[in-house]
């Protein structure tokens, strides 16, 4: 599984679908203009694509640092390296689920591993298959360390410690902004919200932007400002961590 992808899945379809829809019935009070939307359909899906896989890879970064302590602790009370992972698979199994990402992928690594492949081979092909930059630091080094002899305790404990250091920096960054991206989030509905509020509460008013030319340009305009408005403040909120 990979985060790295730009095609929309079923769900991410059925969002943008129902997006489409009611932006239709709001701005032009027919569903058939979702049409009209169509040039928009690519780029939006890939959007509500991005934004959905950002989301899972913030939950898979949470989930590898837990498997590295898990997996550090194991090693450290002298479990051999199959058998540590096997010990971070039942508590992540416990924690999160056995359908959670990182316990299926240890589940599949663990019968890769049963099949005599080694563990640094096996730590790699996940690094590739999640996409998550930790996953390819944390493989690397452990490699160098197996092949170099090295002391693979004391290299998870200082590895896990600074990828955990790291994502706690993360996070901190986060929790600065999660204030404004909900303000940015109440921001972007208020427009639709006050569409539909005077919809609902006088519907006669509002009939004059959607029964005449000029008032379908009105309402065409005020639907290109709410996408504008929307855009720039994706772009002031995307902070890169």
């Amino acid at each position: 599984m990979s985060w790295q992808g730009l095609t929309g899945s079923f769900p991410d379809k059925i969002k943008a679908v129902g997006l489409f829809l009611l932006i239709s019935w709001l701005f032009y009070d027919t569903l058939w203009a979702a049409a009209l939307l169509l040039p928009f359909w690519k780029p939006v899906s890939i959007h509500i694509h991005k934004k959905a896989e950002t989301r899972k890879r913030t939950e898979g970064e949470i989930q590898f640092k837990d498997f590295l302590n898990f997996l550090s602790a194991s090693m450290h009370a002298g479990y051999a390296v199959e058998n540590a992972f096997r010990e971070a698979y039942q508590e992540l199994s416990e924690l999160y689920g056995k359908n959670a990402f990182i316990p299926r992928e240890l589940a599949r690594m663990l019968h890769q591993m049963k099949l005599n492949r080694p563990a640094e081979e096996v730590l790699e092909e996940f690094a590739r298959r999640s996409g998550l930059e930790d996953a390819g630091n944390f493989a690397a080094i452990f490699k160098i360390a197996k092949r170099s002899s090295g002391n693979l305790v004391s290299v998870m404990e200082n590895t896990s410690e600074t990828i955990g250091k790291k994502l706690e920096t993360q996070r901190e960054i986060r929790t600065l902004v999660q204030e404004k991206r909900y303000e940015q989030r109440i921001m972007n509905i208020m427009p639709l919200a006050m569409i539909l509020y005077l919809r609902m509460g006088n519907g006669e008013l509002m009939e004059i932007l959607y029964t005449t030319l000029a008032g379908r340009a009105v309402m065409t305009v005020c639907l290109l400002l709410c996408l504008a408005a929307y855009c720039l403040a994706e772009k002031i909120m995307n902070i890169e961590i």
